[in-house]
C-alpha cells in the first residue's frame, strides 16, 4: 500500500549523504516521500529525486528558545498539511520538536539517535531542560534507533526512552558495492588520512600534536586532513590554526568531497581521534575499502574498529597515545597490515551493510515492525 512518508533532519546535507539509499528505495517502491530540512547546497539534489521538499528555517546550533517554538509550530503546520503515515526523524532537535508536533498527528514516529554529544553528557541547566523535553517527546515515538550499544545503555540509564522502544542499527551503514578495495596491497607507506568535520570534538588538536612528533622520527610520513571550514559552527577550529596546518610540513589539507573514494585511495591508514561518535561513516567506508583504521577508544569507534584485528584503538584526548599507535601501525609488517585490510572488509560485510539499514526502514513501512 502506498504511504505518505516524511523524513526530517537539521540539514539537507545529512539526508542526502546519509539517507539517500533509503529515500531512493522508498520512492522506487511507490511511496510518496517528503523531506523537510533547512535549504543548503544539497537541497536541489534531493528535489531532483522526485520527492516533495519542504524548507525549515533554522540553524541546528541556535539555542534561542523562541526559535524552537516557531520550529515546533512549523512542524505542526507541515504535519497538518501533508498528513503523513510515517515520520522518520534524524538529529536531536528534529527528534524532540517533530515528536512533540506528532502528538497531533496519527503518524507512526521513528526517531534516530545519531550520537550523544555534550547535550546529554553534560549536566547544566540547559541540558537538564533538553533531557526533560527529550524524555517527554519520546513518549510519542514508536521506535527509537541507536547506533551503538554504549548510547543505547546510556539512554536506558537516563531513562530517556522506554526500553521496549529502543532498537539498534549500525548507523546509516556502508554501500559495499561502491566502497570496494581498489587493489591488493602488499606494501604500505606512512600516509594517514583524517576525513570529517574540522571541529574540536573530532580530536584534531591531539592528532596534529601527535603527527608533529611522528615526523621527527618518520620524516616521510604524511597526514591528509579532508574537511571544510564552517564559520557558522561555533565548534569549528579557528581559521588561523587551520592555515597554520596548511603551511606545516607533511600536512595536506583538502576540501570535503561527496565521494571520498579517491581520497581513501591515497591513504595507507585512516585515523579518527574523536571524543565520541554515533557510528563514524569515515571508518565504515575506509574499512569497506580494506584500509586499516585507527580510532579513539570511544562509543561508536570501538564498534567500527576491532582492536588489533581491523585496526588499532587509542586513548581519546591523548596525543601521546595517539602517537604511540601511529608508530605501532607503521612498525607492523606488511603481512599483518594486509590481514587487517582483509578483516576490515569482512567486518563491514558481516555487520555494516547499508542494506541492513534500508531493509529495517522498509520493514517498518511495510509491516510496522522492526
Amino acid at each position: 500500500m502506498r504511504k505518505k512518508i516524511i523524513l526530517s533532519a537539521n540539514t539537507s546535507w545529512y539526508l542526502y549523504n546519509f539517507r539517500l539509499s533509503t529515500i531512493r528505495r522508498l520512492i522506487n517502491d511507490g511511496h510518496q516521500v517528503t523531506v523537510i530540512a533547512p535549504r543548503d547546497e544539497y537541497s536541489h539534489k534531493l528535489i531532483n529525486l522526485d520527492l516533495k521538499f519542504v524548507e525549515l528555517n533554522f540553524k541546528s546550533n541556535n539555542k534561542n528558545p523562541l526559535s524552537s517554538v516557531f520550529l515546533l509550530l512549523r512542524f505542526l503546520i507541515i504535519f497538518r498539511i501533508h498528513d503523513p503515515d510515517i515520520i522518520f526523524n534524524f538529529t536531536i532537535k528534529n527528534n524532540i520538536l517533530a515528536s512533540l508536533a506528532a502528538f497531533f498527528s496519527k503518524a507512526e514516529v521513528v526517531n534516530n539517535i545519531s550520537g550523544l554529544g555534550t547535550t546529554f553528557i553534560n549536566n547544566n541547566f540547559i541540558t537538564i531542560i533538553i533531557k526533560l523535553l527529550y524524555k517527554f517527546s519520546q513518549k510519542r515515538a514508536n521506535i527509537v534507533f541507536c547506533q551503538n550499544n554504549d548510547d543505547k545503555t546510556f539512554i536506558k540509564k537516563l531513562n530517556l526512552v522506554s526500553p521496549n522502544k529502543l532498537k539498534l542499527l549500525p548507523g546509516s551503514g556502508v554501500d559495499l558495492d561502491h566502497f570496494i578495495p581498489q587493489e591488493k596491497k602488499y606494501s604500505y607507506g606512512k600516509t594517514f588520512l583524517y576525513l570529517g568535520r574540522l571541529i574540536y570534538e573530532k580530536g584534531l588538536i591531539e592528532l596534529t600534536e601527535a603527527f608533529d612528533h611522528l615526523i621527527k622520527k618518520h620524516n616521510d610520513a604524511k597526514l591528509i586532513i579532508c574537511g571544510s571550514y564552517d564559520s557558522s559552527d561555533p565548534r569549528c577550529i579557528e581559521k588561523e590554526r587551520i592555515e597554520y596546518w596548511r603551511k606545516s610540513r607533511n600536512i595536506f589539507l583538502i576540501n570535503h568531497t561527496d565521494d571520498p573514494k579517491k581520497i581513501f585511495a591515497k591513504a595507507d591508514f585512516v585515523i579518527l581521534p574523536s571524543y565520541r561518535e554515533g557510528m563514524p561513516r569515515s571508518l565504515l567506508e575506509a574499512s569497506a575499502m580494506g584500509i586499516p583504521t585507527l580510532a579513539s577508544n570511544v562509543p561508536g569507534c570501538r564498534e567500527a574498529v576491532i582492536d588489533g584485528v581491523t585496526g588499532l584503538l587509542f586513548n581519546p584526548k591523548d596525543s601521546l597515545d595517539t602517537l604511540k599507535i601511529m608508530e605501532k601501525i607503521i612498525s607492523l609488517d606488511n603481512h599483518t597490515k594486509y590481514e587487517m585490510s582483509l578483516k576490515a572488509r569482512e567486518h563491514m560485510i558481516n555487520n555494516f551493510d547499508e542494506k541492513l539499514v534500508v531493509n529495517a526502514y522498509l520493514n517498518i513501512v511495510n509491516s510496522g515492525e522492526f
